[in-house]
């Protein structure tokens, strides 16, 4: 899109400077696109004031008392 039509690929854990330095990102969660935009636009969709913020919404746990039983089960199997 404009200005001269050059894309750099990167990844990266380090949000805050995913935020500072990308004009668009893409948020995987299980190899699967969940949010792709600029930052802004994705803080404003989900009116969140941070990529941070961002990322957790979209990669939340959707079963995170199930999946924490479960591995407490495991645990005492191995003990």
């Amino acid at each position: 899109r404009g200005g001269g039509g050059r894309c750099t690929v990167s990844r990266s854990h380090v949000l805050e400077v995913v935020e500072q330095v990308c004009s668009r990102v893409v948020i995987l969660k299980d190899g699967r696109i969940v949010g792709h935009d600029s930052v802004s636009n994705l803080r404003a969709t989900l009116q969140l004031p941070s990529l941070d913020a961002v990322f957790a919404a979209l990669v939340a746990e959707e079963h995170v008392d199930e999946r924490s039983r479960d591995m407490i089960a495991a645990m005492k199997i191995g003990t």
